[in-house]
């Protein structure tokens, strides 16, 4: 059995993703696959990762993974960053109802839940805050 590299797939997928949505809705996002030093919004970085590993046998196992996407569109949610935001998240959960198996052909995944924090404060960032944000979860599904 070969093994999918379903970490590696999950934040390399989902930043093309972000990278081709914000293309296509006309909006200038910086990309970035962790936690940047310096926010300058729009701007978008996979957060937190994490995964949860069912063994039904042996040789086979389910792989969960969780991707919290940020997207900081503004120090405020003006009525710009909020139309942006908008476009983007309807993008963002059609092209996965339309791909839901888009990380790799043996996986599912699909955005779970959306939130925005109009007061969020990156602490380990260089840059002054609060911004509009909106915290996007993603879950996948993998059958090695």
């Amino acid at each position: 059995m070969t093994a999918i590299a379903f970490a590696t797939l999950a934040r390399e997928k989902t930043l093309e993703l972000l990278r081709q949505i914000a293309e296509d809705q006309e909006i200038k996002l910086s990309t970035y696959e962790g936690r940047p030093t310096v926010i300058a919004p729009p701007h978008a970085f996979i957060d937190r990762v994490s995964e949860r590993l069912d063994h039904e046998t042996i040789d086979f196992q389910h792989r969960h993974p969780r991707l919290v996407v940020k997207v900081c569109w503004g120090l405020f949610d003006s009525r710009d960053a909020v139309l942006q935001r908008d476009r983007f998240v309807d993008a963002f959960v059609e092209w996965f109802f339309l791909n839901p198996h888009a990380w790799h052909g043996n996986t599912l995944q699909a955005p779970v839940t959306i939130t925005d924090d109009p007061s969020f404060v990156a602490s380990w960032s260089r840059t002054s805050g609060p911004f509009y944000a909106t915290e996007i979860v993603v879950e996948g599904l993998a059958f090695t």
